[in-house]
């Protein structure tokens, strides 16, 4: 099948493409977008202002999404270090929630439950 990094032939079977990565580090606007929700999914590429990174959010066909992660790959090539190719690791805006209310409550029974009846209630003998 056609992916990112491949392409389809005039007989039809897939190769893997110098010429894909090549035309990458030419449009440094230029980013492989990845879904890591699961099941992780390649959401295609995706043209984004040079100095997008964690945290930000973008919009893929219609969708919003958080980046997780910005992944940059370089090349050596006469000596400099070039990008070869660029990926952003997205989360969907309800999924990023969702995790970041995970996170809380877990932090919360973790901090606040082992001691929690005395920080709500206060203690009986300063009654």
């Amino acid at each position: 099948g056609s992916g990112i990094g491949s392409r389809c032939t005039r007989n039809g079977s897939s190769t893997p493409s110098v010429v894909a990565f090549s035309n990458r580090s030419r449009n440094p606007s230029l980013f492989e977008v990845k879904d890591i929700s699961p099941p992780p999914e390649s959401l295609g590429l995706h043209s984004f202002p040079p100095n997008t990174t964690n945290g930000d959010v973008i919009t893929v066909n219609g969708q919003s999404y958080v980046v997780k992660s910005t992944v940059i790959r370089y090349k050596l090539q006469r000596g400099r270090y070039r990008p070869c190719h660029k990926r952003l690791d997205v989360l969907g805006t309800s999924r990023y929630i969702y995790n970041l209310y995970v996170v809380f409550f877990f932090v919360f029974s973790l901090v606040i439950a082992p001691h929690g009846s005395q920080l709500l209630l206060g203690n009986a003998a300063d009654i």
